[in-house]
């Protein structure tokens, strides 16, 4: 029997609950300050991409993408943190490949906490491995997608969780809900 699946709750609720897994996990976990957060839906045209992006691609009842762009101070810090509490001694020509694997498991995690709510009985969700960009730069909003982003600024720095989704997921105008096989 056909289910009615409200899509935009369902996403603006996991987008919520990425935010707060967000702000919990450098509060709590990395013990990081979290000086403001804004959030922003739909209005940007781009992304602006920091010095070091993880993403990682969901799929399931929707597709999208997520984006967390770190400046190179917090992800420096967020590796002395991860090291210091692992007893890591890390040699200088290790250093960057380090950063990436800690900066992208801290997302892992978040991404896996959240993703709950996306989850349907029976559903799979896919979750990609993170991809680990080292460039800042401008990512330009495709004409079929909208974005999402959440600026946090710490005691290192911003950094920003950016979700890039269907537009027909924010689209107010459009059907709010979708036919789904069960």
């Amino acid at each position: 029997m056909p289910i009615k699946m409200d899509i935009n709750y369902r996403l603006e609720a996991t987008i919520e609950a990425l935010h707060q897994e967000t702000e919990f996990y450098l509060k709590q976990s990395l013990k990081l300050d979290v000086v403001s957060s804004q959030k922003t839906l739909e209005s940007l045209e781009t992304i602006e991409m920091r010095d070091m992006t993880v993403i990682i691609v969901l799929n399931g009842a929707i597709g999208f993408s997520i984006a967390f762009s770190f400046g190179r101070d917090l992800s420096a810090e967020i590796l002395r943190i991860e090291s210091a509490a692992y007893g890591l001694v890390i040699k200088e020509s290790e250093y960057v490949k380090y950063i990436q694997a800690a900066i992208a498991e801290m997302v892992n995690v978040i991404i896996g906490r959240s993703c709950t709510l996306l989850q349907e009985e029976g559903r799979l969700i896919n979750i990609t491995t993170p991809m680990v960009i080292e460039k800042s730069g401008k990512l330009h909003r495709p004409k079929d997608a909208s974005f999402s982003q959440l600026t946090i600024k710490t005691n290192y720095g911003e950094f920003d969780v950016n979700c890039i989704a269907p537009s027909i997921i924010f689209d107010k105008n459009s059907a709010n809900d979708l036919q789904g096989d069960r």
